[in-house]
């Protein structure tokens, strides 16, 4: 998605973070109830004082859990689709993959934040973000959570 110029005309002096706010996965019928949950979790979250987001694009992705087996047998421990090809790379043998009842529901999000943000008083660390999330999704359990500054690609002259 191209983001509008005018944004970055209106706040010349901002950047953006990239956020993932994660939790639990949990059987595909109960996907639209958690993705309520996690949306009224992120009303929540916003309104915790010193939320550092002044503007943000939001979004739900949901990836699907898959059993992996190595001729006939259930291997453990792979996760995600880099795992898998790593370790067919590494042993030149194809996986079965099956697809579980479990879904892993996530946000993604682009946050506006002040040029200060990253070095300034009301930085939020990876620990507070969690700690934030946990809160405002009334987890009984520290999710995942992941925050990195958005880098900008220098374009080449037109």
């Amino acid at each position: 998605m191209a983001l509008k110029p005018q944004i970055q005309e209106l706040y010349p002096n901002h950047r953006w973070a990239f956020l993932t706010l994660t939790q639990k996965n949990v059987p595909i019928g109960e996907l639209r109830e958690t993705i309520q949950h996690m949306n009224d979790s992120w009303r929540r979250l916003v309104k915790i004082k010193g939320f550092p987001f002044e503007g943000w694009f939001k979004k739900i992705e949901v990836t699907r859990e898959w059993d992996c087996y190595n001729q006939g047998r259930l291997v453990q421990g792979i996760h995600g689709i880099k795992e898998i090809d790593r370790w067919e790379r590494e042993r030149d043998r194809k996986l079965e993959l099956k697809p579980t009842e479990m879904v892993h529901p996530h946000l993604h999000v682009l946050g506006l934040v002040s040029s200060s943000y990253f070095n300034g008083d009301y930085y939020w660390s990876q620990k507070r973000w969690s700690e934030a999330w946990k809160a405002a999704g009334r987890y009984d359990y520290t999710p995942i959570v992941h925050i990195t500054a958005v880098k900008a690609k220098k374009l080449p002259p037109s």
